[in-house]
Order: structure tokens, then C-alpha cells, then sequence
């Protein structure tokens, strides 16, 4: 997991960001690296392909907003499921399928319900 030590700290000082915190499991984004600095409301968070959902540390979540994006529908599933495991106030999960330079949504989870759609 890359790019949580700033949303960390700002948990740690008792805050909360403004805006939804997202992760992305294939790195479409780079410059979600730069978020803390650029947009500290929307924290960006990549998990890595090394990294095994069941084993991350979610407790930064817990009662957060959180978005889900990758194309690999079952790490999309497992991160959906371990956000809400952590404490998390509601969590949506795309997955998207890569044609050249565009992407189509396979599957979208919702945990209040509201955008759950699969293909």
C-alpha cells in the first residue's frame, strides 16, 4: 500500500478529509502520489499487486467514504469487503475492463445499495 502515511497522520490529529478517500488496485493514476500536496481533501491511496488485501491495515477508514477502482474484480471485491470490514461509512467499488485507452465498467458495488450495477 502507497501514499496512506498522510491520510494516517491527518487521522492521528483527529481529522477527517473532506472528500472520499480512493483507492486504486493497478496504478492507472501516478499522480495520486502527489494528493497530500495537491488535494488533501481526497486522499488517493494505490494498492499494490504484491500487497494481500486480507493482511492491510484499514482503521484509517473507519467511518470514511471510500472508492474502490481496478480491473481485477476480485481485489476489487476482497478491498470492497475489508473497507467495510474496517469501520468504513460507505464504500462503492468499480470494476473496469481496459480496451486500449478506455475503460468500461464490469461491476459497481455500493454498500448503501444506491449504485450497484454488474454486467
Amino acid at each position: 500500500m502507497r501514499h496512506h502515511e498522510p491520510l494516517i497522520a491527518m487521522r492521528s490529529r483527529g481529522l477527517k478529509p473532506a472528500g472520499i478517500v480512493g483507492f486504486e488496485t493497478d496504478g492507472f493514476c501516478p499522480e495520486w502520489a502527489q494528493w497530500a500536496s495537491l488535494d488533501p481533501g481526497n486522499p488517493r491511496i494505490e494498492i499494490e499487486p504484491k500487497d494481500a488485501i486480507q493482511h492491510l491495515d484499514l482503521r484509517f477508514v473507519v467511518g470514511l467514504e471510500v472508492q474502490v477502482d481496478g480491473t481485477d474484480q476480485r481485489r476489487v471485491r476482497e478491498l470492497f469487503a475489508a473497507a467495510q470490514d474496517h469501520g468504513a461509512a460507505r464504500v462503492i467499488a468499480s470494476v473496469f475492463r481496459r480496451d486500449r485507452d478506455t475503460f468500461q465498467h464490469v461491476e459497481i458495488l455500493d454498500t448503501k445499495g444506491l449504485l450497484t450495477w454488474t454486467c
